[in-house]
This record gives structure tokens, C-alpha cells and sequence, in this order.
């Protein structure tokens, strides 16, 4: 049985900014990608984001948090300093 979409709350779109040729940008309404517009998701989906949260709170934790650091620009050594290790390259 389908569930609401948690990502847009069965809404089928979600707030995104766009940006314009001139540096401007735009509150604007986009399609979920969850749920492809459609404001519910399968028991498949719904599945796979329950494991999903079980294994980052998992992760979190064991304090292996750091994937998150290196996504938004922070370099290895950057995590390094805030007494993370980088458990990518295993240092």
C-alpha cells in the first residue's frame, strides 16, 4: 500500500532555488524526486528508506560522520583538524 511521501509530505513538489542568467535567483516549486511528482511512495521505497535511516543513525553513532565534511567541499585534512579520521583512504 503506498505511503505519503516524507521528502514533500504528498505535496509532489518541493521548494528549490533556481538561478538566473543575471545572477538572480528564484524561490520556486520543484518535482520530488522521491516520489517523482507523485506524492506517494511504494513499500519498496518506503523500505529502503527505513534501512536507510537505521544505518545512518548506525553510522552516527559510531561517529563516522565525515562523508557528509567531504561532500560540502572539506578537504581530508580539514576533518582531520576538527579530530575526525577519514576513514576513506584509512589515515
Amino acid at each position: 500500500m503506498p505511503e505519503c511521501c516524507p521528502q514533500c509530505d504528498g505535496k509532489g513538489t518541493v521548494s528549490g532555488l533556481a538561478h538566473g542568467r543575471h545572477g538572480d535567483r528564484l524561490l520556486t516549486n520543484v518535482r520530488c524526486d522521491l516520489c517523482a511528482g507523485q506524492g506517494e511512495i511504494d513499500d519498496r521505497t518506503a523500505a529502503w528508506l527505513k534501512i536507510g535511516t537505521a544505518h545512518r543513525l548506525v553510522r552516527v553513532a559510531r561517529g563516522d560522520g565525515n562523508q557528509h565534511d567531504w561532500d560540502f567541499g572539506k578537504s581530508p585534512s580539514e576533518c582531520r583538524r576538527c579530530g575526525r579520521k577519514n576513514t576513506q583512504s584509512g589515515k
